[in-house]
């Protein structure tokens, strides 16, 4: 269903930077009291660079994200699913841990800069903005209201899907109703004690200083 892409640009030499995850997973189930740690975008200091973060599939599902060294985002084509599909969380230019307790997975995610920021992908595009360190509590389920599984994989996205369900039916253009799971429950909070309940709406949250979104 989906594809993204990311690219750094390091257009001034500065410091090593390390990205990415401390372990190699891709569509990775967690087993139950497992944690794994992820990394996303410049681990030091860099003089001068420019980071793309993008993403488009068959079901009309897009952004694009650009970040500077001074950690101004700019996020473009926007645009929420068509039809039915598998609910996603994606991550950008954070790093954290995530464990699977039962049938949830807690994500402790923190950024370099200043803030991370809240967006869906709906039509309303909601928008809004935390600390830079938060605490997530993910639950997922079928739509038959089954417990589902909840898929990570890298740079760092977490995707609801239907327990012994074949991960590549996240990529195929249509799903059928024994191949469709949502976020059941979605908790996430900051070190300030803000709290963001949400929906069924495919979401990202973004490190970042600030942050400017273009149509």
């Amino acid at each position: 269903m989906k594809k993204t892409s990311f690219l750094l640009t390091v257009v001034s030499i500065g410091f090593i930077f390390c990205a990415f995850t401390l372990k190699d997973w891709n569509h990775y189930i967690l087993k139950n009291g497992e944690s794994i740690r992820f990394m996303g975008g410049p681990k030091d200091n860099i003089f001068l660079y420019q980071a793309n973060a993008s993403r488009g599939s068959y079901d009309k599902s897009s952004y694009n994200i650009k970040i500077d060294s001074l950690g101004q985002l700019h996020v473009s084509d926007l645009h929420e699913a068509m039809g039915k599909h598998q609910q996603e969380l994606d991550i950008h230019f954070c790093e954290g841990s995530v464990t699977k307790k039962s049938d949830t997975l807690f994500i402790e995610s923190e950024s370099k800069y200043q803030k991370i920021y809240f967006l869906t992908q709906s039509k309303k595009n909601i928008l809004d903005s935390l600390s830079n360190k938060i605490h997530i509590e993910l639950v997922a389920i079928s739509e038959d209201n089954e417990p589902a599984d909840i898929l990570v994989s890298g740079r760092v996205r977490f995707a609801s899907l239907p327990v012994k369900t074949n991960s590549q039916e996240l990529y195929k253009p249509f799903h059928n109703k024994n191949t469709l799971a949502h976020f059941s429950y979605v908790l996430i909070r900051d070190d300030q004690g803000k709290e963001i309940k949400t929906s069924l709406d495919d979401l990202l949250l973004i490190g970042g200083n600030h942050l400017r979104l273009h149509p």
